[in-house]
């Protein structure tokens, strides 16, 4: 069992890995407020530990129990002091003797008869060789090659949105492929050059329980700078916590409300956040993630990176209608569409990037 001082555990927060700690370093960043009770811990292995507080009311071993190695197996003793094995030995060492013994009596050359069996019907003659076609032939000389696989074809909801038409792509992203540097499939610097007046968001997802599931949400467009519409890194310079207005929100998830709607609100930003909300949208929980949160600046008031946040909310209906969360961690990002079904409808801390088979997110403006 592991020293419960040495310093093997890693707690995931807002603000950013901490760590290592001991178990007793960990009681005492708990108490002084540096993690919280819930926040996910990790060995310095990268499996998962559970919450702190788990960690904190387990065992004093910092493995997780996947590390920890499985107990042997030892078959019970028998309680009569028999050995099962040594019967089975004794007789075949008697019927070794037996035939040795046979052996010697007859010489030593012949082996001993052998009990009789069924009787075994002579072989039947083989039928002459058939001459092979020359088709045939050519046929088995070389073996057939498998016909090529076609090309893999992306999953597309667009085409069946009328309301895309006379929008223009500005990116196309597979967001299975997050990363703290990912790269677009496609990325139209030129879009920066056009005037706009509404945007417009596609998000596709898939998984083998729901099928195919898509998202379209266009918007008046919220800024001038077509960049700042993709997903909100340190280097598009985006931040965004505003109203939008004259929402078309069309999908093929239930819990999504297609239609038009009046406003809603988004939440674009590379940093950290906390659950409290904005006084400026109402409903909107102070201990939960969801509709309107709090992004944390560094103390100069400038923008650094974090969790990140690129989420699009219906206000008055509380919902969700995507997010996109913590891209910097690739396959461990948060995605969703419609309301979280876990603790925050918002997606934050799912972690579920890599429970889809297909992610994928567009773009788009109108130009003027």
């Amino acid at each position: 069992m592991p020293d419960p001082a040495a310093k093997t555990i890693y707690v995931v927060t807002l603000r950013g890995d901490r760590g290592p700690f001991s178990r007793a370093d960990l009681a005492e960043a708990l108490r002084a407020g540096e993690v919280g009770g819930q926040d996910q811990a990790r060995s310095a292995f990268g499996r998962p530990l559970g919450t702190v507080d788990q960690v904190l009311r387990g065992p004093s071993s910092d493995r997780s129990p996947a590390e920890r190695p499985p107990a042997p197996r030892v078959a019970p003793a028998r309680r009569d002091g028999r050995r099962p094995w040594l019967a089975p030995l004794l007789v075949g060492a008697a019927l070794l003797a037996v035939v040795v013994a046979m052996m010697a009596l007859r010489g030593g050359h012949d082996l001993p008869p052998v009990p009789p069996t069924a009787p075994v019907a002579p072989p039947e003659r083989e039928p002459a060789a058939q001459p092979i076609p020359q088709e045939k032939q050519s046929q088995q000389a070389q073996p057939a090659k498998p016909a090529p696989a076609p090309p893999a074809q992306l999953r597309d909801a667009l085409p069946g949105i009328a309301e895309a038409r006379g929008f223009r792509l500005v990116c196309d992203l597979d967001l299975l492929k997050l990363g703290r540097n990912f790269s677009y499939r496609v990325n139209n610097r030129d879009a920066s050059k056009v005037p706009f007046d509404r945007v417009a968001y596609l998000v596709e997802l898939s998984t083998a329980a729901d099928g195919d599931r898509h998202v379209w949400v266009a918007m008046d467009a919220f800024t001038t700078d077509a960049v700042r519409t993709t997903v909100p890194t340190t280097y598009t310079k985006a931040f965004f916590q505003t109203t939008v207005r004259n929402l078309q929100v069309r999908s093929n998830h239930p819990g999504i409300p297609a239609g038009d709607h009046g406003e809603g609100n988004i939440e674009f930003w590379p940093c950290d956040y906390g659950e409290a909300a904005s006084a400026t949208v109402p409903g909107a929980s102070s201990t939960l993630f969801d509709i309107s949160d709090s992004p944390r600046l560094g103390k100069d008031g400038k923008v650094g990176e974090g969790h990140g946040s690129m989420q699009v909310h219906l206000t008055k209906q509380r919902l969700t209608l995507f997010a996109i969360n913590n891209w910097r961690d690739g396959r461990k990002a948060d995605l969703g569409i419609g309301n979280c079904p876990g603790r925050h409808p918002d997606w934050t801390f799912a972690a579920n990037a890599g429970s889809y088979s297909h992610a994928r997110l567009r773009v788009l403006i109108r130009p003027k």
